[in-house]
């Protein structure tokens, strides 16, 4: 039976991982950001057509995100977060359901019609608890804003449980029928990274302002108005 110090630790592991992940993926993403060229000054003159469809197409085909570009681009101190929001708060979370559940519906009622039970109230109970605290904890440490927090909650949860929906009730169906109690918060951890690793990325997007948080400038560029030369 592992110990609840090694429940913690495993969920710490995960969300870790999972946001290391998480921000390879976004690797392309920042990078298409931060390194779009700026606009040309206003006393240039107008680009011709194939000027502009090379200038603006060239971003795009420099996507590709290098291991050089994504060690730049890795913010260690947000994945340390999210590995501590796992281990202190996440499988912390999930022991205590699990308890919880113990003693609503016990062992003894083997029957798989509990199980489903089980399994529907953890889905319509538990799961918006744990997906919106820990994407708005998430978030929070990012930003140090609870407002802001709050507003990616309200925006994103609703997406997050309907996306999440088909995988937890697989997961929890097998936890429930077929996975002894006290490992079950093991189970969780371990296929949860995928998890972590989409919540840890949708964590990440963009809010109004953040692109002015980054301690790198960047300038996005406009579409360029094309106009008739004489």
């Amino acid at each position: 039976m592992p110990s609840f110090v090694v429940i913690a630790c495993v969920g710490s592991l995960s969300m870790f991982l999972g946001d290391v992940v998480a921000q390879a993926i976004d690797c392309k993403y920042k990078r298409h950001v931060r390194y779009m060229p700026a606009r040309p000054p206003e006393d240039r003159p107008p680009d011709r057509p194939e000027e502009v469809s090379a200038r603006h197409m060239s971003p795009t085909a420099a996507v590709s995100c290098s291991p050089a570009d994504w060690v730049r681009l890795w913010e260690v101190m947000r994945s340390l977060q999210m590995g501590l929001l796992g281990g202190l708060w996440v499988a912390p979370n999930n022991w205590g359901w699990y308890q919880l559940m113990q003693l609503l519906i016990p062992e003894t009622r083997a029957q798989a019609g509990w199980k489903v039970l089980a399994v529907a109230v953890t889905q319509l109970v538990y799961a918006p608890w744990i997906n919106a605290t820990t994407l708005g904890l998430a978030i929070a440490f990012r930003t140090q804003s609870c407002n802001r927090a709050l507003v990616k909650v309200r925006a994103e949860l609703w997406t997050v449980l309907v996306r999440g929906c088909p995988v937890w009730t697989v997961e929890k169906l097998f936890n429930f029928l077929v996975v002894p109690l006290e490992w079950r918060v093991i189970i969780d951890q371990c296929t949860s990274f995928f998890w972590f690793t989409y919540l840890a990325w949708v964590s990440a997007q963009s809010l109004p302002g953040d692109m002015a948080r980054d301690p790198e400038p960047c300038e996005v560029a406009e579409e360029p108005q094309i106009r008739p030369v004489n």
